[in-house]
């Protein structure tokens, strides 16, 4: 029977803060983004606050490439693009809506034809990464791919390993029927030239055989509360030492001011 423990090293930064006379308001900072990722808001309520973002990926098999998305919240869709850096050039065109419920389409753009992507696939738009095997030589590959990682694949990644949000929000440990392997810390993090309070935190499977076959990964990030939404400031998928794909966040617009 295959195991299911997990662990939890969360650093209780709260107790050094007040043992430190900066107190619970302080703290409460650190903990915002957390608190904004439990529960888990819907889809398009972090959408809606988004105009524009712009994040960087790196690919020590595909190299460097940035992603540009545009969403508009008054009719509720959007545009992402994938750029190759060393050209600048589109390599790939998303377009999506959705709406109360979550996504209700994504299609990529070739040309003048719009092909609509299968909702099994949605996991691409959610985490801006596509994972490929070669049918012919058995290689697996993580591919870019043009989406919202930033914003949502901390919880598409939670899902499949069965994160349990609200127990990391009271400091307590993964419940048995969890897959996942959680270590976590507050710390200041850089973004935009500034230092936002927020939290470091690496989601592994408990063990190989709970990793979904389809989608195998370890997910690292820091993540921030900026301008109403919580947000991975960088972030790391991950297959292996060699095939995983790290981004950076590099420019965000919101709707709603924080």
């Amino acid at each position: 029977m295959v195991s299911k423990a997990t662990t939890i090293m969360l650093i209780l930064f709260a107790a050094t803060l007040i043992s430190a006379g900066i107190g619970l308001y302080t703290y409460s900072g650190y903990s915002k983004p957390l608190s904004h990722i439990y529960p888990q808001p819907p889809l398009s309520k972090i959408l809606n606050k988004i105009s524009y973002m712009q994040y960087q990926i790196y690919s020590p098999i595909f190299g460097n490439s940035y992603v540009k998305l545009f969403n508009n919240a008054t009719y509720q869709n959007g545009t992402a693009l994938l750029y190759n850096v060393t050209t600048n050039s589109v390599v790939e065109k998303i377009v999506y809506k959705y709406n109360e419920t979550g996504l209700t389409f994504l299609g990529v753009v070739i040309g003048n034809v719009t092909i609509p992507i299968n909702a099994s696939n949605y996991y691409t738009f959610y985490t801006s990464s596509y994972y490929f095997t070669n049918p012919y030589t058995g290689t697996s590959y993580l591919e870019p791919f043009p989406g919202i990682g930033p914003l949502y694949a901390i919880y598409y990644i939670g899902q499949i390993y069965k994160v349990d949000w609200q127990a990391i929000s009271l400091g307590q440990a993964q419940p048995p029927n969890s897959y996942a392997t959680i270590n976590m810390g507050f710390t200041d993090i850089p973004v935009f030239n500034k230092k936002y309070p927020g939290f470091e935190i690496s989601i592994s499977p408990a063990s190989t055989a709970v990793m979904p076959a389809n989608y195998p990964v370890t997910f690292t990030a820091t993540v921030v509360y900026i301008d109403g939404v919580s947000i991975a400031s960088q972030m790391t998928i991950g297959v292996s030492s060699a095939n995983y794909l790290s981004y950076t966040l590099t420019s965000l617009n919101s709707n709603i001011s924080s």
